[in-house]
């Protein structure tokens, strides 16, 4: 039994109740911390032998940054691979950075409100005048009076440790933080504002903030008067910056402003991220779907889960689907060639084909018992040939004496007796010359999987995940 809180702490529960349940054990199962996180992402990694394509300090990067739930943890790994797959990259830290970057705006706005919860300079000498009776201003004041030294030694001491952790929260963010005053000139920049824009802090320190900027006038000024207007009505601003770092590069920043007070005047506290990349693989995936939607053949755009993220409308007019239908489902036997629909599958072309040799041909009298138990007696002299595969490599058995054919030298020839763990034997007495070593196919564009499926009483799906290890798969073009 799991409940969100402690059973003593349940609310309408009876005492009796209660009881029996702090009998037991009672186990707080909190957020794993992140050595757990790590341990989980890397198990994760096992379980998908994805440990050679994600290194460790990407899952590291990933287990410091998603802290909220387990799912979440395996989410940003599926994301991550999806995202490394459709821009063709390694993964790595790099990519982890653009490809989870809604992970870091969120630890941005929680590293923003714990830096925006710690007290002000003014509340703190507040609480100080009056544990000890006097006022914040005599505190700010140059008089010597006795009764003031204590508590002004108190009051700055917990304003330079306030102080202290601010810029610690700010140092050891990920995301660039440039602090500026309400003149708009640049007072702090952090070690990954460094990186963002290119530039030592002592270079742009003093600076107006529109030497970040890339923004022409007036478009700068109109979107400052926003910005400024926002703040003092909200105390906070969203949204994104086109910004240029010092080697000229122009770059987009999603970014987060807040507005802090402080004794000395107001701070506007900038969290930015850049966004450069994924603006980038965003408008080349939105041209590529408008070259879809014009095109006249049909296209369908599928994930490596074989999720189908894009489809075109001729497309969905092949497959009878709505547009919002098809971008919800997996095309599942689709990616075979396969179509559970029959009427639709003369529109796709077979992908999966199973095959095998030709071991012994055998000219067998009338009145001769072939494979286990003489299930099949000839009737004349008959020409046989042994195949080299049975239900050993995921040959349905029970296709046995239900009429099933192979494909053997352009033509369908039909299996005797029971199919075997290794082998089943083939009437080719009207097959032509066969001969040992012809190529036999079990199903595939001229034997269609749904007719072998049928005749062992099963479905397409498990055939295909039948076939056993032992099989030699050959990948055509890839």
């Amino acid at each position: 039994m799991s409940i969100v809180r402690p059973p003593t702490e349940l609310p309408g529960l009876e005492e009796r109740l209660v009881s029996r349940f702090v009998w037991g054990m009672v186990a707080d199962i909190g957020h794993p911390d992140l050595e757990h996180r790590i341990a989980i992402l890397r198990k994760k990694a096992e379980q998908d032998h994805l440990e050679l394509a994600i290194p460790d300090d990407v899952l590291s990067f990933i287990a410091h940054h998603v802290r909220s739930s387990v799912r979440e943890l395996e989410g940003s790994i599926i994301k991550l691979l999806l995202y490394a797959s459709l821009k063709h990259r390694e993964v790595n830290l790099e990519l982890a950075r653009e490809a989870l970057g809604d992970k870091l705006r969120l630890e941005a706005d929680d590293a923003t409100v714990k830096a925006r919860s710690l007290p002000s300079i003014d509340k703190v000498q507040d609480i100080v005048a009056r544990r000890w009776g006097v006022t914040p201003e005599g505190l700010r004041s140059k008089a010597r009076i006795k009764s003031l030294t204590v508590p002004r030694q108190i009051a700055m001491y917990l304003a330079r440790e306030m102080l202290q952790m601010q810029a610690a929260i700010l140092e050891n963010m990920a995301e660039g933080v440039v602090v500026t005053d309400d003149q708009g000139v640049i007072v702090q920049m952090n070690p990954a504002g460094e990186r963002i824009w290119g530039y030592d802090r002592n270079e742009v320190v003093g600076q107006p903030v529109s030497v970040l900027s890339a923004l022409a006038e007036p478009e700068a000024t109109a979107v400052m008067d926003e910005v400024l207007e926002t703040l003092q009505t909200t105390g906070a601003w969203r949204g994104a910056f086109k910004n240029r770092r010092k080697d000229g590069t122009v770059i987009i920043c999603e970014v987060i402003i807040n507005r802090v007070a402080t004794q000395g005047g107001v701070l506007m506290v900038a969290v930015e991220q850049d966004v450069t990349e994924r603006v980038r693989v965003e408008e080349q995936l939105q041209m590529q779907a408008r070259v879809l939607e014009s095109m006249a053949e049909a296209m369908m755009v599928v994930d490596e889960t074989g999720t189908i993220v894009l489809t075109n409308p001729a497309q969905d007019a092949l497959l009878g689907y709505d547009r919002g239908v098809c971008n919800l489902v997996r095309p599942g036997l689709m990616l075979y060639g396969v179509s559970p629909m029959p009427g639709f599958q003369e529109r796709l072309s077979t992908v999966m084909t199973l095959k095998s040799r030709v071991t012994l041909v055998r000219t067998l009298p009338a009145g001769h018992g072939v494979s286990y138990g003489r299930q099949f007696v000839t009737r004349k002299p008959t020409r046989v040939a042994t195949i080299g595969i049975g239900y050993g490599d995921g040959y349905p058995r029970h296709v046995s004496g239900m009429g099933a054919e192979v494909w053997l030298n352009g033509r369908r020839c039909p299996i005797l007796g029971r199919v075997t763990m290794d082998q089943i034997m083939v009437d080719v007495t009207d097959a032509g010359d066969v001969r040992e070593g012809d190529e036999v196919e079990m199903f595939g564009p001229n034997l269609p999987v749904g007719e072998i499926a049928e005749k062992a009483g099963t479905i397409v799906w498990e055939i295909f995940t039948g076939i056993t290890p032992r099989v030699l798969r050959c990948y055509v073009g890839a």
